[in-house]
């Protein structure tokens, strides 16, 4: 399993000055294609995978891929509305980005907040948020589409112990204050 440290997602700052600055771009392809994996979490190879038929009621069916399962994801009301408007001279059966994973690669270059963090980084951003939000472990496994809980759990391991971490501290920091 791997380990997720805070090098592979953004932090809240990050995401929202990511999300502010998109939503004033809201027609751009670009934008609605890294505010789709913010608020989806799906990985880029499923995000190009989604045709126009795919949306409705404020959900976004995701098909899985590398042996994930298929899911709908609600989605914010703005952004929807923002979509539609995006793919309504699509045909049902069309693709709403018809881009390269090598494209989407170079569109997250002129957006992304640190060099290190790569597109897969949303995936991981929105794993930590919804862990975070719910402690619900389960939610989170099928929000992302994981068919093994055990995928699941580093969203788990990484919020628990980051504030285990911070209770221990605090301790630590209340006891060095009363002396």
């Amino acid at each position: 399993m791997e380990n997720l440290t805070q090098e592979k997602f953004l932090n809240d700052s990050e995401l929202k000055k990511l999300t502010d600055f998109l939503k004033k771009n809201k027609s751009s392809r670009d934008s609605l294609l890294i505010l789709m994996a913010i608020y989806t979490g799906a990985r880029c190879q499923e995000i190009l995978n989604i045709k126009k038929s795919d949306i409705k009621e404020n959900q976004i069916f995701v098909r899985g891929v590398k042996n994930s399962n298929s899911r709908s994801i609600p989605v914010p009301d703005y952004f929807f509305k923002d979509l539609l408007d995006f793919v309504k001279d699509l045909k049902d059966d069309d693709v709403l980005f018809n881009i390269s994973s090598r494209q989407v690669r170079r569109i997250w270059d002129l957006y992304r907040p640190h060099s290190h963090l790569n597109f897969h980084s949303l995936r991981h951003t929105m794993g930590v948020r919804l862990y975070k939000s719910c402690n619900d472990i389960h939610l989170v496994k099928t929000i992302l589409g994981h068919k093994s809980i055990s995928n699941t759990m580093i969203y788990m391991n990484y919020v628990e112990s980051t504030k285990q971490l911070k209770e221990k501290l605090s301790k630590i920091w209340s006891v060095k204050n009363a002396s």
